[in-house]
Order: C-alpha cells, then structure tokens, then sequence
C-alpha cells in the first residue's frame, strides 16, 4: 500500500541536524529533528477562512526531538521527510524566479507516527503559544539558530537555542546546490547566504501570521512576532514616540526632559546636514555675476574684491576661462540636484508633520497623543493568513469580536479573499461563535430556504402571490434595467455572455456590439436579455428580496448596494443573506416618506452645529443647512462617490460597528473638516452642490482617521456635559442652565446597535 501524500500526513516540516549545545564542546552537542505537526485529531480539519471547507495548516505543534532517542526505522522516515519538504523548499523558490522545476527526490511523504514523536520529544508546543522567533543567521565562527520565546515563561525557560548544522544536513546542502546550479545565486529573497533557517521561515510565512519585528519597529535584530494580535503589533512600536517628541509635534512643556536617544540624535543630526545644504544652495545661487562663482565658495568677499582688481588673477582667469567654466556649469548641476533632493525630503517630513499638526490642532487638543497614534495606524491590514490563524482546530474563533473588528477597523481586509470569508461575520450570515461544522449546516439551511422560500416563488410560479401580475411585471423590469447598466466597467460585469467571457469579434460580422455582448439597451425588454451569469444572480437575488419584503419592494439604488457585496462573495446563497442584513441597516434610506434620510440629515446638522460651527454658521447663510448636498452620498453609503476599492474599505469599517452604528456620519463630517476652508469661500447653495457632485474623494484613510478622532472628540464633549450637568445639579446652582445640551438624537450616535427603519 503505498504512502499517504502530504495532505493526508500529520507532519508538515521536518529539518535534521538541529542540534542543542549544552556546552562550548563540540562533543556535547545533542543532534535531533526540528518537527512540525497537525494534530491528529486535526489533521483533517478543514480550513475556517471561507468557512466552507479546504486544508488548513493554521494550528500545529513544534517539537524537538533527539536522534538517539528514536529507533533507526523512524529516524530514516525523518530523514526521508527532511529530503521531501527539502524539494517543496526548492518549488516555492521555483516560481520566485529561482531555477527551473526541480526533480523531486520523493513522490510521497512517509507516513510517520507523529504521536510517537511527541511522545519522544524533549519538549513541544503548539504554534499559537509561540510570541516571537529570533532567527541568528550563521557566521564564520558560530552556526545560525534560532530562538523560541513562548506567551509563558515557564514554557520559554525549557525550550534551548537550536543550532542549525548545515555541513551535515543533506536537505540544507541540497537547496545550496540547486539555487547555486540553476540560478547561479546562492543568496535568498533577503540576500542573505541561504541557511537551514530560511525554509523554516517560509515554513511559518506559508501557514501562520509571522510579521518581522524589524519592519514593525525599526529593530536590528531578526526577530519575527507570530500570530501577534494588533496591540502586540502596536507595542512594538517603540519609535514612535521618540520620533514624534523630537519632532515637536505635541506640546511636551509640562513633561519631564528626556535624554535623546539614538533615533532623536539621527534626526538633528540629518537636518544639521540637510540645513547647511540649504544654506549653501541659498548663498550660490545668489551669484554675483561680476565675480567668479567658484571664488564664491572659497573666499572672503573681501578677498574676492581684492583678487578680482589684481591683474595677474585677472589675466590667469582670462587664460583659464574655458575650464572655469566647465567647472562651474558642473557645479551648478550639482547644486540643482542637491537643492531639489534636500527639498524633497524635507517636504515629504513636513507632510508628514503637517499630518499631526492638523489632526491635533483642528481636534482643538482633545484628544490624546496615543489616540493621535492609534487613529494613524493603519499599517496592519488582515490578511488570508492571519485570519486562518485566529480559529482553533474546531474552527472557533480564538479571538474576541472586539479584537477582530479592531483589525478590521485600524486596517481593513487585503483584499476579496479576506473579505469573502469576513463580511459574512460582520454580517452576521455565521455567528462569530460558530464552528466549522456549525457554518457548512447552516450554509446548506439558508441555501434551502432562500431557493425554496423565497427564489422558487418567482421561479417557478413566475408571479408571487403577493404582487398583482403587472406590478410584479414592473418590479422585474425595473430590477433587470438597473442590473444590467450596473457597474460593467467591472471584469466581473463587463461582457454579457453566458460564461461573463469576451469573445473574438468578426471584423466582417457588422455587428461588434452583439458579438462581446454588449447591446444597446432601450426600454421595450424583449430587445436584450442578461445573459452573464454574474448579472443574473444579481437579478435572481433583488428578485427574490422582493419576495422577502414585499412591503418596500425594488427601489433605486439598491443594485449599487448589492453589487460589491456579490463582487466579494461570488456566491448568491451567502450575498441574498448579507444583502438581507446590509439593508436592514439601510432600509431607512428607501423609506416613501423619506423619514430615515431625513433623520440622517438632521443628526448630521446637529453634529455639524456642535463640530464645526462655523462652518454649519456659513451653510445656513447659503440656504444649505439642510445638507442636501451630501444627499446621495447618504443615500448609496460612497458607493457613487469612490471607486470599487475604496467603497469596500469603507464599507468594511462601517460594518465593524466599532464605535457607532452611524458612522458614517462621521466620516461625512471628516470630509466636511478637510474642505472647510474651500467651502467657507463659496457663497450659493448651487457652487456648494456642484463642488461636492465635483469632489473626488481622493485619501480615504485620512478621511476615516479624521473621523475616528472626530468620533473620539464628540464623545467627550458628552461626558464633559454629561459630567458638569451633574456636578450642576449636585451644587443647587443655576449655573447649568445655559450649558450645553446633547440631544437624544446625538446621543444615538453613542450606540452600537443599528438603527432599523422602525426606530427611525
């Protein structure tokens, strides 16, 4: 019987020679196998970053185990994988640009018995324990190792530096020799001299979160976080502080001097050098063009004037004019591109600076320096890997949801793969306390009532029973005319085949607009068909919410927010249930009345009143207090503001609820601070709605760190109120009288619960 393939093994890394020294003699040293293993009871688990099925390395063991602790048939099995994985090292590299295809020196994995192993090993511990990995890379006189800090010390104090033996490791020697024989480069990625470390590493990169501490934190060392959570990420920060003080960015007068460090003596000693260079730019060019510009740069000007009236300088100038000239003219040159990158790099500092001078200055000093630093990083988007990570071998979420959605919120997805397996949690399609087995159940539970409940009633019977025939005749029509002009500047939406393909067009057909699809679209429907699959689950999910809630039907503007919902998904079960949750927050907004977007409205006059009130002063002066204006931002949430990209990135943030349900009347009010003084200049309600209909939204980041310290703002002018309205009342004065008041209305921009259109 042959052996198990990887996926079926329990073992996913193996490396020989990893050695222990308990002494500075070579003879002591204990030889063994660095290993890594599923789970047994895992080993077939299923991934958790769709939810629906797939392998998933993300939870394993780490264990060392010594050679002479094993018997002679499961230390050759060991060594047969470290040969195996050995050619899965050289593959990766492979489609890296490294070489071409490597012959494999094993077809299978031995199917080794990894509960023996544990059983055997000096010590083990499971991946999600691990904190940090200092890799050591190796040198003339010592061998590269690494080094395993735990969560616990206890755990940390009895795990040794493992020391790689590369000149007696076959697998080590063998990746040298084919990166060195097929890409003539024995160096990797990093342009280190490659190591038994380096596949260890891209071991850990491939099925865990392993962010270098370097990159983080500005650290000389080869230390890697794994699984960090965002506020181990934001701990390792430690330069921030230090560069922002030197800087001058926060009013430091009532703190205590501080000695400069060694980032804050770069940065004076970078812009010493970076001043006198724009000293000596400032002085060459204002040549004096009587005198000679090298004279210029080496002379008194009253040796100058003495030189230049003596006639034997005159005539050796006279003689040496041509060189001079030559000189100079490439000096000149020189002093152009110094003074351009000196000035370039003090203006990408001061963009910078300006950054936090603005955000402090225009949030009028309340909110605090580490509020300043939370609300600007956003460095740290989640990533495929680190969401797989955060799910035990049950498929339960590790994490807590405030944890999840501060990543989400502070970074965001990378991109639709991520989001596909997050946004039905943020819209609560899975339970964030589900299993895996849990989601696949309730998967194939709402796929078989959205198909028989709600899609087989105009399926199959053409006209539900709560629609009259023609108003169901209308609502389909409405639906198909809105679907089929949405959004096909999309690959996903472009061509209207029946696989969504282009095809080839016949020069020679007459007819270039049939043969990719795209045909002109009229209002009499019997002329054009939605042949592409992905427009047609857009009508069959709007189809069947009609059918779920009769009583709103088919508006306007929903197809815009259906979209980039199925863009993400690419799956009609799980977009018609997100859809479902993402309109019950705005369903408000389609209301015949329009009593939701009303509310809307006046919550964010009101907020602008308290926020910025000289600018909602100078708005009711031109007639535009009612902020109709923003009218269709509110409407479709950015969706017709912003590109595809950055509607998701927004999209994601709101969903979090992380601070409000309604925050996206903050992010509003940010793009309402950054354009204050443009719209101050303008006068009628037409200028101001042509500049917003005109405004593109260009930095959304900024935008939503803006309004997440707006957000930080606001609630503490609420507590402040809240605090000297009590204090008030418990002195008996009648000083609180003319206090500031906070209305119920703004107080709802406190709450995490979404508003539905019943509470409006």
């Amino acid at each position: 019987m042959s052996a198990p393939n990887k996926a079926a093994s329990p073992l996913i890394y193996c490396k020989s020679h990893v050695a222990i020294h308990p002494s500075t003699k070579k003879d002591d040293n204990v030889f063994g196998f660095l290993i890594c293993y599923r789970n047994v009871a895992s080993s077939s688990t299923p991934s958790y970053g769709s939810g629906l099925g797939g392998e998933n390395n993300h939870d394993f063991n780490v264990a060392w185990v010594r050679d002479d602790n094993i018997s002679l048939s499961l230390k050759q099995q060991l060594l047969d994988a470290d040969l195996y994985f050995a050619d899965e090292y050289v593959k990766v590299n492979k489609h890296q640009g490294f070489g071409t295809t490597p012959t494999l020196t094993r077809k299978s994995l031995p199917n080794v018995d990894v509960r023996m192993l544990e059983y055997k090993s000096d010590w083990y511990c499971n991946i999600n324990a691990v904190y940090s990995i200092q890799f050591r890379l190796p040198s003339q006189w010592y061998k590269g190792s690494i080094i395993i800090n735990t969560k616990q010390h206890e755990y940390t104090s009895n795990i040794p530096v493992l020391f790689f033996h590369d000149d007696l490791c076959e697998s080590t020697k063998l990746i040298s020799k084919r990166l060195m024989l097929e890409s003539f480069d024995p160096f990797t990625s990093e342009r280190n001299l490659y190591w038994g470390g380096d596949d260890f590493k891209k071991f850990l990169n491939k099925n865990c979160d392993l962010q270098h501490a370097n990159e983080v934190a500005g650290l000389n060392d080869n230390v890697y976080l794994v699984n960090p959570s965002l506020q181990d990420l934001r701990n390792f920060q430690t330069n921030k502080e230090s560069s922002l003080g030197s800087s001058g960015l926060f009013d430091s007068s009532s703190k205590e001097t501080k000695k400069p460090g060694l980032f804050e003596s770069f940065e004076k000693s970078k812009w010493s050098v970076l001043g006198k260079i724009a000293d000596v730019t400032n002085k060459l060019t204002n040549d004096d063009p009587k005198v000679n510009p090298i004279l210029q740069t080496l002379y008194s000007s009253e040796t100058i004037n003495k030189l230049s009236n003596d006639k034997y300088v005159k005539r050796l100038l006279k003689k040496s004019q041509p060189q001079i000239n030559k000189i100079s003219s490439d000096f000149d040159g020189a002093k152009i591109y110094l003074a351009k990158w000196a000035l370039n790099v003090k203006e990408q500092v001061e963009k910078q600076e300006n950054v936090y001078k603005k955000l402090t200055n225009e949030m009028d000093n309340m909110v605090t320096e580490e509020e300043v630093h939370v609300a600007l990083e956003r460095n740290h988007p989640l990533s495929l890997v680190k969401w797989e990570s955060m799910f035990d071998e049950q498929g339960r979420l590790k994490f807590t949801v405030s944890e999840i959605k501060d990543y989400i919120f502070h970074g965001g997805c990378v991109d639709d793969k991520v989001r596909a397996a997050v946004w039905p949690f943020l819209l609560n399609v899975y339970p964030w306390d589900s299993s895996e087995d849990e989601r696949v159940q309730l998967y194939e539970t709402l796929k078989t009532i959205y198909e028989l409940n709600y899609k087989n009633q105009w399926v199959l019977d053409q006209t539900p029973d709560d629609f009259e025939e023609e108003v169901w005749k209308e609502e389909k029509f409405k639906i198909a005319k809105d679907v089929f002009r949405n959004d096909r500047h999309l690959d996903l939406y472009k061509h209207n085949t029946d696989d969504g393909n282009a095809v080839s067009v016949d020069p020679n057909s007459g007819n270039e607009n049939a043969q990719i699809g795209e045909e002109d679209l009229d209002d009499d429907e019997s002329t054009w068909v939605i042949k592409n699959p992905h427009l047609k689950a857009l009508e069959n999910i709007l189809l069947s919410y009609n059918v779920y809630n009769p009583d709103l039907g088919y508006c306007q503007g929903m197809t815009d927010l259906l979209s980039p919902i199925y863009h993400v998904q690419q799956d009609e079960v799980v977009s018609f249930w997100s859809f479902i949750e993402f309109m019950n927050r705005m369903e408000r907004n389609f209301a015949l009345d329009q009593s939701g977007i009303k509310e809307q409205m006046v919550t964010l006059g009101e907020l602008t009143s308290l926020m910025l009130p000289d600018l909602m002063a100078h708005l009711s002066k031109c007639d535009c207090s009612n902020l109709f204006f923003v009218y269709r931002m509110m409407l479709v949430l950015f969706k017709r503001d912003l590109d595809e990209e950055k509607v998701k990135q927004i999209w994601e943030i709101i969903f979090t609820n992380y601070y409000s349900s309604q925050f996206h009347l903050f992010f509003v009010l940010a793009i309402f601070q950054k354009n204050k003084v443009a719209i101050e200049h303008l006068e009628e309600f037409d200028d101001i709605l042509k500049y917003f209909n005109d405004l593109k939204i260009l930095d959304n980041i900024e935008l939503m760190t803006r309004a997440e310290l707006l957000f930080i703002k606001f609630k503490k002018i609420v507590m402040n109120v809240d605090e000297t309205k009590t204090l008030s009342t418990n002195s008996s004065t009648e000083a609180g009288k003319d206090k500031l008041e906070i209305s119920p209305r703004l107080r709802k921009l406190l709450s995490k619960e979404v508003i539905l259109k019943n509470d409006t």
